[in-house]
């Protein structure tokens, strides 16, 4: 049954002599109990003789959960560590706690920031120490983010499938089969909650990048930090307006989380058998395969911009009520995409020996396959479909193609064999 084959089934679909039940239970979890708990349940059942009772009824599901595993649970990314002394974990300048961008400075990296500032944690961040200098020659330090940290190693997976033959014998070698099948696979993928810096963001008309600009007039502005480090009011105001470049990671939002759902349904009907010395399988297949595409947690564009704008929006460190309703308000989630397709098929084919040489069998087959297959692929938010979430893949087309393939063919079986 090739890439039509539902997991778990494939052993009995072949049968058409299966009489029994089965049962089976299945539980695995992790040593250290750190998730990707595993439990499954699998039952079978076949009844009726198909030349005593003239019919075959088997049915099977399959039923599968597994939970996640989150990456610092295992810590894998500091593997390199371990082979290279002194070396890095993998990192990002777009960190949480965030960065002022013309200064180089994380005002959590100093110990004399401030409430509002949040310190560099060590399992989400390293320190960076450079050798430039603020004005009255304190090193410059940030925040990197080690990234790898908050995503996960496996995600939150749940499968089910039920299948269905019905086999009816016809008389002679001939019978006749009723399919169908029904699989579901949902998905939960977690990854690093959404970098924000102007290259993140979407290129303008003109071919510069957005600022994502922090007024210097919020009370995040870390004014006294950097008053103690030398700089004077007026090299706050970096790109003119009152407002100064920003680099931070949507942590408070949490991690960027895509929902998948794919569906599979398929019928089939069919004959197989020998009749007048020809061996004839036929049969008709219907299937149809949905997909879905969920977002949370991720940025709209244009309105983080906005929000972070009115200056109550913390990207050093913790939200107060105000700054997590104008996260909440930027936020760019649901449905994104949807994708449906359908396929009708009539494959039929026959075959008969017509005679033996010295060489082996002259043997004839012939088949047809007619095929219609239709595809549509959409994005089903405006938004997404401009690609205007921070860090977005750009513009995401609809797709939507038919395609009808009557094909006859000469069997491969059919052959010349002479000595």
């Amino acid at each position: 049954y090739g890439t039509d084959a539902i997991g778990g089934v494939i052993n009995f679909i072949t049968r058409k002599d299966y009489d029994k039940g089965e049962l089976t239970l299945k539980y695995g979890d992790t040593e250290k109990n750190i998730g990707g708990k595993e439990t499954g349940a699998s039952i079978a059942f076949g009844m009726g003789g198909l030349k005593s009772d003239g019919y075959n009824l088997l049915l099977t599901a399959n039923v599968k959960k597994q939970t996640h595993i989150a990456s610092i649970a295992q810590k894998w990314y500091l593997r390199g560590l371990e082979a290279i002394p002194g070396s890095d974990p993998p990192t990002s300048g777009r960190s949480f706690p965030g960065r002022l961008v013309d200064f180089g400075i994380t005002p959590g990296a100093y110990a004399n920031a401030g409430a509002d500032f949040s310190a560099c944690d060590p399992d989400f961040n390293t320190i960076q120490t450079l050798t430039d200098t603020t004005p009255n020659g304190t090193p410059v330090k940030r925040c990197r983010f080690i990234y790898p940290s908050t995503q996960e190693n496996l995600p939150d997976t749940t499968k089910a499938d039920a299948f269905g033959r019905l086999t009816l014998d016809l008389g002679g070698d001939s019978v006749a089969f009723f399919e169908a099948s029904y699989a579901r696979s949902k998905g939960i993928g977690r990854t690093a909650a959404v970098p924000i810096d102007s290259t993140a963001g979407h290129v303008k008309a003109d071919g510069t990048y957005p600022s994502f600009a922090l007024p210097i007039s919020s009370k995040y502005f870390p004014t006294a930090l950097l008053t103690s480090l030398g700089y004077t009011p007026a090299q706050f105001d970096t790109l003119g307006g009152g407002l100064t470049e920003i680099a931070m990671r949507s942590v408070p939002v949490g991690l960027r989380t895509n929902n998948t759902l794919n569906e599979q349904t398929r019928l089939v009907a069919g004959l197989s058998g020998v009749r007048a010395g020809w061996d004839y399988d036929a049969g008709l297949t219907v299937s149809q395969a949905k997909g879905s595409l969920d977002y949370y947690n991720y940025l709209h564009e244009g309105r983080f911009i906005a929000e972070l704008a009115t200056g109550v929006i913390n990207p050093f460190g913790p939200q107060d009520a105000a700054g997590l309703a104008a996260l909440d308000r930027a936020r760019m989630e649901g449905a994104m995409r949807r994708s449906k397709s359908t396929t009708y098929a009539l494959d039929a084919k026959v075959s008969r020996e017509l005679t033996t040489m010295p060489g082996g069998p002259v043997m004839l087959a012939l088949g047809v396959d007619l095929r219609k297959e239709k595809a549509d692929d959409r994005p089903v938010n405006a938004d997404y479909e401009q690609g205007l979430h921070i860090g977005g893949e750009g513009s995401v087309p609809v797709t939507s193609a038919i395609r009808s393939a009557p094909a006859s063919r000469p069997g491969p079986a059919t052959s010349w064999t002479a000595s």
